[in-house]
């Protein structure tokens, strides 16, 4: 299997066909692949004994255990530190990290490590350093803490995906989808901080500001957007569980409270999205 995913993953690069689907070792963890960047991490698994490391991680990788979030970390430093591949070694381990946490989970929706990592490299890469002085507990403690964000981030991604989807069958006019769909991709990569504004709007759909009020309420009152602020500071935000626990993180603890309820409601499928909407709403006003 691992040997057919490295096919797939370089095909049509330009390594030795000799080297795609096969170990090499002597291979190194490099945190920053950016020309006169690098910062070699670890030296890798040389390629003398490749085969037979790779034998024991998978002996590890098939075994079952009764703290999967714990052996699925371990797994992928024994995978990382090996390092087998030309190329793609980051790629695969991350697969391999995932798909055990999904089979002993039993979750159907990928676990976002990729988008947890990228977050912040730098700690992920300091799973790597001093392999001759390996502390465990400081692994685990780096690696439970992607897995934690790695599942925030596929709420996220499930979220704005169920979203996306709603609003493309909602009937939006053309404004209020293409401003829909640039937000959420703003979202999908470094977040839209701040809210959406009256004159961001107006600038993303080239419209007036009375249209812009227009079609912003509109998305409101469809549970697609929650406003929050007043006149000036008036911002809309995406009606995600995820925009709505942000917004709520300095707000009095009874609020907190409220809106957890709210979003638990909402996951459980107990309200449309409109009415999704109209809770948030109520629950902005009462601090407003």
């Amino acid at each position: 299997m691992l040997y057919e995913m490295h096919r797939i993953l370089l095909l049509g690069s330009p390594y030795p066909e000799k080297s795609i689907g096969a170990y090499t070792g002597d291979m190194q963890i490099i945190s920053n692949p950016k020309l006169g960047e690098e910062r070699i991490m670890d030296r890798g698994t040389p390629a003398s004994v490749v085969h037979a490391h790779m034998n024991d991680f998978i002996d590890s990788y098939n075994r079952e255990s009764h703290l999967p979030a714990t052996k699925a970390i371990k797994d992928h430093y024994h995978f990382e530190i090996i390092h087998p591949f030309i190329d793609g070694n980051g790629r695969i381990g991350r697969t391999l990290m995932m798909m055990s946490l999904c089979k002993s989970f039993g979750q159907k929706i990928p676990f976002a490590i990729s988008r947890a990592i990228s977050q912040d490299t730098e700690h992920y890469y300091r799973m790597f350093e001093q392999r001759d002085s390996l502390n465990i507990e400081d692994v685990l403690r780096r690696g439970h803490k992607i897995l934690e964000l790695s599942i925030h981030e596929s709420f996220h991604v499930a979220e704005l995906t169920y979203i996306k989807s709603h609003a493309l069958g909602n009937n939006l006019n053309p404004r209020q989808s293409k401003a829909l769909q640039t937000v959420i991709k703003y979202e999908l990569g470094k977040g839209f901080h701040g809210g959406l504004s009256n004159s961001n709007y107006t600038k993303i759909t080239s419209c007036i500001d009375k249209t812009a009020n227009r079609d912003l309420s509109n998305l409101v009152k469809r549970g697609l957007l929650f406003r929050t602020g007043q006149l000036k500071g008036t911002r809309y935000h995406l009606a995600t569980p995820s925009k709505l626990l942000d917004w709520i993180q300095d707000k009095p603890i009874d609020v907190q409270f409220a809106a957890k309820d709210i979003i638990a409601a909402y996951r459980q499928m107990k309200y449309s999205q409109q009415e999704w909407g109209e809770a948030i709403a109520q629950l902005v006003e009462k601090i407003s």
